[in-house]
Order: structure tokens, then C-alpha cells, then sequence
């Protein structure tokens, strides 16, 4: 795992400057990544996924951990996530809530019957 925390911060940064396509980086970002992470993971409920963006790099690149019982995506539901720091200085272990189906169903409201939801 540290290999892979390492990576990301040597790389991110510099790699921000340039088209996000077919990058070295993005690759592993999006395939090799997710399988070193998945080779500590023995569960089989579990899909490993990983981002720095789409058709532009993300300034927060992710890794996430995605338990198929609660949901198969990031876009709803909930999972357990690695966040890095913008500054790439640090990475989160996070619990992390999907709401972009939320959002296209609910729109303008969103917020307001998501805290309605949670109160």
C-alpha cells in the first residue's frame, strides 16, 4: 500500500500539468492500483475502483473500496474510500457517501431533503 500512496504524491503533481488520456499515472490510478489493493483485500463483496478525474485530472485522486451488497457504485450509497490531499501531503481512509444520483433525481432540493432525511 505505501507504494502505492507514494506514487501518487511523487507523481500527481506534475502530472497535473499535462492531458489527463492515456497518462502513466491515470492508468494506475484507474486499473493497477485498484488490483494492488484488492490483492489485501479477501473478501469477494468487494469491488476496488480508482480516479483522478474524467477527461481532466481531479484535484482530490481516490481509491475505493466498494462493498457490492451496499452499492456498485461511488454515485449512491456508501463506502469506505482512500482520499488524498490536494496538496498531496496526506492520504484519508474515509467513510465516504455517494450523492450524485441523489442530486440528478432530487436537483435543486437536494440538500434540503438530505437534511431532512438525516434529522
Amino acid at each position: 500500500m505505501r507504494e502505492i500512496f507514494e506514487r501518487v504524491f511523487e507523481e500527481y503533481p506534475a502530472a497535473l500539468k499535462a492531458e489527463l488520456t492515456d497518462r502513466p499515472l491515470a492508468v494506475f490510478m484507474r486499473h493497477d492500483a485498484p488490483d494492488e489493493v484488492a490483492a489485501f483485500v479477501d473478501d469477494d463483496t468487494f469491488e476496488i475502483k480508482g480516479s483522478c478525474g474524467q477527461g481532466r485530472w481531479a484535484p482530490v485522486p481516490w481509491i475505493a473500496l466498494i462493498e457490492n451488497l451496499v452499492t456498485n457504485t461511488t454515485q449512491k450509497g456508501y463506502y469506505v474510500v482512500y482520499l488524498f490531499t490536494e496538496d498531496m501531503e496526506s492520504c484519508y481512509l474515509s467513510l465516504a457517501q455517494g450523492v450524485t444520483a441523489v442530486r440528478k433525481e432530487f436537483k435543486r432540493n437536494t440538500n434540503k431533503i438530505l437534511l431532512h432525511r438525516v434529522t
